[in-house]
């Protein structure tokens, strides 16, 4: 909530052993003092007519960064996922995680060995920024998450090895597209 938004209004559903929770959006600071408005509010809401409100900062333009990386938000995540023609490996982490920042540098070099491969998208989302739809129920710093490309496909976690070779290796083994990536070129050695 920003300060321009306030007074404002939320219910919340917790679940049980947390994960999961669903919050839902009243009216506009403009509107909330309205005769009748939070009345028809709490009925819509009773009724199941309100639809989950998710939390996302703005999208970023340019998504992708010099590296190849795509950084995603809370209005662009679904969309990015459920692209069955792109196989999608997410990073979901936060800014002050350690863990988070030992992975950069790996995840950038991902980004850039898979940045010509149109059917391959390397991306991040600042978890803490953004909220993640009930299903995926981030728990921890950093999860990484990957969607084969694939009609349907539900996201697996990523239980491998955090380096470059082993997001390599996964996404290389568990791709639903096809692609080749370009070997690497190893320095000529100096002739004496």
């Amino acid at each position: 909530v920003t300060a321009d938004e306030v007074p404002t209004l939320f219910a919340v559903i917790a679940p049980e052993g947390g994960g999961g929770m669903k919050k839902f959006k009243g009216p506009s600071k403009e509107e909330i003092g309205k005769a009748g408005v939070l009345e028809a509010w709490v009925k819509d809401y009773m009724d199941g007519k309100i639809a989950a409100h998710l939390k996302s900062e703005p999208a970023p333009d340019p998504a992708v960064d010099e590296h190849g990386v795509t950084t995603l938000v809370g209005t662009t995540l679904k969309e990015t996922i459920n692209d069955a023609t792109k196989d999608v490996l997410v990073e979901f982490y936060a800014p002050w995680c350690g863990h988070c920042k030992q992975l950069v540098p790996i995840y950038d070099k991902l980004g850039k060995e898979f940045k010509a491969i149109d059917t391959v998208v390397i991306a991040k989302m600042d978890a803490t920024a953004n909220d993640t739809p009930e299903e995926l129920a981030i728990q921890g710093f950093p999860t990484i998450m990957f969607w084969k490309a694939a009609e349907g496909a539900k996201g697996v976690v990523f239980e491998g090895e955090r380096t470059l070779k082993g997001f390599r290796s996964y996404i290389k083994k568990e791709a639903g597209s096809t692609f080749v990536l370009e070997k690497k070129k190893k320095p000529a050695s100096a002739e004496l």
